[in-house]
């Protein structure tokens, strides 16, 4: 049962310990072969069974959030400036920036709240580095007189490594809004 053969466990990605039947002396670099896998790297060809979770604790991702009630014009980058986690930093809460690490898919999560007066439009965009519009994450038309406009918007993108991206707003006419505080920007690479 302690023994190293009962083991599959992803140490960082694509590292794998996979022994189907050897004990602990088998886990070093001198000995590694097809079969039994260094605890330092090495890659599996074909299928992998894993009988229990497969756990990768370096897998980069932020919650960000805009705190104060900032008021920001339209067109610019939205100040989150401060962040729940931050995994391997690749946010940078100065710039209101992300960089992305591994070229993969990220899960894209986002909650704006801005004060408003009746009918208003919020528009959630995300911008690579040389400003050009990767996607719109959502749209909201507030035809009500709330004292707010909310909105919230998931999606997945693939970006590749090195990528710099940021959000901005656009809004139903020119100018600025105020951004009630707590609006979280989230995004996790998912593989």
């Amino acid at each position: 049962m302690g023994r190293a053969r009962d083991i599959a466990n992803i140490i960082n990605s694509e590292t794998f310990i996979t022994p189907a039947s050897a004990s602990a002396s088998y886990l070093t670099a001198s000995s590694a072969s097809s079969t039994y896998l260094p605890l330092t790297g090495g890659s599996v060809n074909g299928s992998l069974s894993v009988s229990g979770n497969i756990i990768n604790s370096t897998r980069p991702g932020f919650k960000a959030r805009i705190s104060g009630n900032p008021t920001v014009a339209q067109g610019t980058i939205l100040p989150f400036n401060s962040t729940f986690y931050n995994i391997g930093n690749h946010f940078n809460t100065s710039t209101y920036k992300f960089t992305v690490p591994i070229t993969g898919f990220y899960q894209v999560d986002l909650q704006l709240r801005i004060e408003t007066s009746t009918n208003q439009y919020l528009h959630a965009m995300l911008y690579d580095d040389s400003n050009t519009m990767i996607d719109e994450l959502f749209s909201l038309e507030n035809g009500n007189s709330e004292a707010f406009t909310a909105a919230a918007g998931s999606m997945m993108f693939r970006l590749n490594q090195g990528t710099i991206v940021h959000l901005r707003c656009g809004y139903s006419s020119a100018g600025s809004r105020t951004f009630i505080a707590q609006n979280t920007w989230a995004m996790t690479y998912v593989g």
